[in-house]
């Protein structure tokens, strides 16, 4: 599937006014500060029980994790699941919202310490998982842990998780956020939603709450962690869009390999970032370890206002647009007054999804192929295309930024 997104500036309006984004997420966090009412002594006790609950979820085989012979994933046996865990967080869900469950585990590039910080500090875990997270903050610090790497951290967290389309809603979950050292090579990072809390907020703030998920970190020297990701979700029923449905029903839009694949990436993305002995192959165009830095950070700029452009966040406000061809086009318009990211004034996007007959990786490699590009870009005005610069920031041959020229053809 292909969203094709359109973006474009207005000139500035001579009016300047508050951002209402900023104002939406603070009444929502002070709402839920307000009605959570429960002492961080209690917090704390649900968290240690939610921790025991996510290492049995992670570490344990059949019959309560069935590996599926069609896809390969794990798909959690809920009846097992019933009769393993009897605490709070294992009570039938709501007759109105969906159970999803799934597991995943994976090698990341990056050492253990710098790891448990991506998921401690709020801002380091929005930039690690742009495609996923389109807002974040911390409500309350519960406990600031001990050391370096905060052993026994404790934090409530408010995250709005999305779908890189404004044709799937957002999330929106409340959780604590508990960060453990296991042993001396393993750390666990907890997250579970509070019992008892949804009755007090208005329906409208809750889409989401999280059963004892999270991963378990494993140091396996060298710069490697082993990590093994559960995400386990109670959330309403909402319509999804016909072209979405299968993709967030089967629990790939936000289940665990997808949070892996992703993590997986950026921590290479940092790691070739830091790096200072790169080989020529995976530098061409930029002479000096400064320039490389300032143009990953660049790409990452990129990456993160095109992720923030095109999800359903209420960042932006979507109008559907009909077309000739019947095509489903939604069109947002927005207000930049100060972020240097973005041209200033009025910024237009318009987006629209497609399923094509090929597989990802053949669609992939025909869009990041210089010499086709000026097939489907309509920016290249027909004219061949050029790559003056190409920076690795990964191990997979098509995981680099590029730089590049293209010559319009003139008539």
């Amino acid at each position: 599937m292909v969203s094709k997104h359109l973006q474009g500036t207005a000139s500035p309006s001579a009016s300047c006014s508050a951002t209402n984004n900023d104002q939406e997420n603070r009444s929502s966090l002070e709402l839920y500060t307000g009605v959570f009412g429960i002492g961080k002594s209690k917090i704390m006790d649900i968290a240690n029980k939610a921790l025991e609950e996510l290492k049995k979820m992670a570490n344990s085989g059949e019959p309560l994790w069935v590996t599926s012979v069609e896809t390969g994933r794990q798909i959690l046996n809920y009846d097992e699941y019933m009769k393993e865990f009897s605490t709070e967080s294992s009570t039938a869900a709501h007759p109105k919202r969906l159970i999803e469950a799934s597991r995943e585990t994976g090698v990341v590039f990056l050492d253990l310490p710098r790891l448990v910080q991506c998921f401690m500090d709020v801002n380091q875990w929005k930039e690690v998982f742009p495609c996923l997270v389109s807002k974040a903050a911390v409500v309350d610090v519960i406990c600031s842990g001990e050391g370096p790497n905060r052993n026994g951290a404790a934090q409530l967290m408010f995250a709005e998780l999305q779908m890189l389309t404004p044709l799937v809603p957002t999330r929106e979950v409340y959780f604590v956020r508990h960060c453990k050292q296991l042993s001396s090579e393993q750390w666990a990072i907890l997250d579970v939603s509070v019992d008892n809390v949804e009755d007090s907020i208005d329906a409208s703030l809750l889409k989401c709450r999280k059963r004892p998920s999270g991963c378990i970190i494993e140091d396996k020297s060298n710069g490697h962690c082993k990590v093994i990701w559960v995400e386990h979700l109670e959330c309403h029923k909402a319509s999804v869009h016909p072209l979405y449905r299968t993709i967030v029903n089967s629990g790939l839009a936000f289940g665990a390999r997808h949070w892996i694949a992703t993590l997986q990436l950026q921590c290479e993305r940092l790691v070739f970032f830091m790096a200072t002995n790169v080989p020529t192959k995976d530098s061409t165009g930029v002479t000096t370890l400064a320039g490389r830095k300032s143009m990953l950070k660049l790409a990452q700029r990129m990456t993160w206002s095109f992720c923030r452009s095109i999800g359903a966040s209420s960042f932006n406000s979507w109008t559907k647009f009909a077309t000739k061809t019947g095509e489903d086009v939604r069109v947002a318009t927005r207000k930049n007054l100060n972020d240097p990211s973005e041209p200033i004034g009025v910024i237009l996007c318009a987006v629209s999804s497609v399923w094509l007959p090929v597989s990802p990786s053949v669609l992939f490699d025909f869009l990041r192929d210089d010499a086709r590009r000026h097939e489907w870009d309509v920016m290249a005005n027909g004219g061949q295309v050029q790559s003056i610069a190409n920076l690795a920031k990964g191990q997979h041959r098509g995981n680099a930024v590029s730089v590049l020229v293209s010559f319009s053809l003139t008539i």
